[in-house]
């Protein structure tokens, strides 16, 4: 069985590069989002804002990059004599599209996208 371990220490450097790129260009987002609305104060645009922002495009790379690792594990894993079942196949493409999504970046409008129009939080 492949471990998370077992993956190359130059796939973390460059999951660690993308995920805080992804975390800047989140938080910058919402800074020039908010600087055009000049309605809040800076303080309050960093802590409600930025932060904020930038954790959830954070968590979102992340865990593309570590779908990816699943997946590769999963895939290696099997044995090339035996029947593929559904369920494996299954989670193999739902980890692959996971991480491809969340190492482009797209994870994040994604799941916003999801929010129902018009509700309140």
């Amino acid at each position: 069985m492949l471990f998370l371990s077992d993956t190359p220490w130059w796939y973390w450097l460059v999951a660690a590069i993308v995920t805080l790129y992804h975390a800047w260009r989140g938080a910058r987002w919402q800074w020039i989002i908010a600087n055009r609305a000049r309605e809040e104060s800076k303080a309050d645009i960093v802590v409600l804002r930025c932060v904020e922002d930038g954790l959830f495009h954070f968590v979102c790379s992340a865990a593309g990059f570590l779908a990816l690792v699943i997946a590769n594990n999963l895939y290696g894993s099997l044995a090339l004599n035996q029947p593929k079942d559904t369920g494996t196949s299954v989670l193999i493409a739902f980890c692959f599209l996971i991480g491809i999504t969340g190492i482009s970046g797209q994870l994040a409008p994604l799941i916003q996208l999801g929010k129902i129009p018009g509700a309140t939080s």
